[in-house]
């Protein structure tokens, strides 16, 4: 690379490695005295920014090829850019004056669903979409971690339902011959972590399965959107539970905008009331409407949503009430607690008298306390023990209720679960 009779064309490395091989940047300096360094392409640039989704600090150490080679033009690219995050990405590189070009980001051919999970059955739930709704299809199924992974293919193998593994603690080798039969179709189905992500351009993916809550509504785009990529009718199918938010959240709340990035696909996961698509064209800043429409292509347009609209008020102050008598008490209570508190059990301090009325249960009620997480009248609260992280609820004392949470009201709550 530091010959001008050079054959090398592309080179690609990594920003981890780029930083740490000064010997690396000195060739490139070299190269680029010869004529021969002309251009430069971050891949997945949204990386760069602290306020994305998937942050990887090294990527600020790009910020100093503008500084050492300002005539070398630079391209950005990334499926998920919101608006907060390019800004960033252009401060960050040093390129505020440059252009942007941005593809259409609907997907007509992808049909978006979200399904309730049950606590229990939840194995059952994946087992009959892979073997009935899906039978013989090419599709990926995403989990959060590791383990949950290994666990999900184990219990699906248990029920003679045939898929491969992968995920990053798996040796390269493995990794690579797991690709291999899943590209050919000797099988159908992967079990996958987000590690399964990088170079996968698989045409007739006929859907993407969301089996835990996915961190972000940028996670969650970029991973369902590697289904239907030949045009042909796809399904992006996110499967839903209360407790998987508290998972989740003990996790993302040590990230910059972890807990912000987790409600908003927590608000897209509980919504009942909003056309998917135009969700997620919102979140990115892409126009809808006019020529753009779902045409009864997600679940809320196509009507198959099963809710039922219910007054919330008092129940909404009730969860509210709880809260402040644990505060009171000192007694700390997570989010499995204050519904069995709501429900008449748990501590007697804390119990009601009795329970909410019909038709209150653990299904709605839980997916009332997501609603008022979301808008910040209850927050969470984080406490280490020495083997895990624990959140707990509490009243968010900085924030005002608005006048519908205080006035009667009636707000819809989903019972959907097929």
């Amino acid at each position: 690379m530091t010959v001008e009779d050079s054959e090398l064309r592309l080179i690609y490395i990594t920003p981890e490695r780029l930083k740490k091989s000064k010997r690396f940047l000195n060739k490139l300096q070299k190269a680029h005295a010869l004529g021969l360094f002309r251009f430069l392409a971050i891949d997945e640039v949204h990386c760069c920014s602290q306020w994305g989704h998937d942050f990887r600090p090294d990527y600020k150490f790009l910020s100093v090829m503008k500084e050492s080679f300002p005539d070398v033009p630079i391209m950005g690219l990334t499926a998920t850019l919101t608006g907060s995050v390019l800004k960033d990405v252009r401060e960050m590189l040093n390129i505020p004056s440059c252009l942007v070009f941005k593809a259409p980001l609907d997907r007509p051919n992808i049909r978006y669903r979200v399904l309730l999970k049950p606590s229990s059955g939840d194995i059952d739930l994946l087992s009959r979409l892979l073997t009935v709704d899906f039978a013989d299809q090419v599709g990926i199924v995403y989990v959060l971690t590791i383990k949950s992974a290994e666990s999900l293919w184990g219990s699906l193998r248990g029920k003679g339902v045939k898929a491969g593994l992968y995920h990053g603690s798996m040796e390269s080798k493995d990794r690579s011959a797991m690709h291999e039969k899943w590209s050919k179709e000797k099988i159908k189905v992967i079990i996958a972590t987000t590690a399964f992500g990088m170079g996968i351009d698989k045409p007739n993916v006929r859907f993407v399965i969301h089996f835990n809550l996915p961190k972000s509504v940028d996670n969650f785009y970029q991973e369902s959107g590697r289904a239907g990529r030949d045009g042909s009718p796809s399904q992006s199918i996110l499967l839903f539970n209360f407790d998987d938010i508290f998972k989740v959240s003990t996790m993302a709340f040590t990230e910059r905008s972890g807990i912000d990035h987790l409600y908003r696909i927590v608000d897209y996961a509980s919504s009942v009331n909003k056309c998917r698509r135009s969700f997620l064209s919102s979140y990115f800043g892409g126009n809808w409407g006019g020529t753009v429409t779902c045409d009864s292509n997600c679940d809320y347009c196509e009507g198959s949503l099963c809710s039922e609209e219910m007054e919330v008020t008092n129940a909404a102050k009730e969860v509210l009430d709880v809260l402040r008598r644990g505060e009171e008490e000192e007694v700390n209570l997570t989010a499995c607690k204050l519904i069995d508190s709501l429900m008449g059990k748990g501590s007697k301090g804390l119990s009601r008298s009795k329970k909410l009325p019909k038709p209150w249960n653990r299904v709605n009620t839980s997916l009332l306390i997501t609603k008022l997480l979301i808008d910040g009248l209850i927050k969470e609260s984080f406490h280490f023990t020495p083997y895990s992280t624990i959140s707990y609820l509490k009243l968010n004392r900085g924030v005002r209720p608005k006048r519908e949470h205080i006035l009667p009201s009636v707000h819809s709550i989903s019972y959907n679960q097929r």
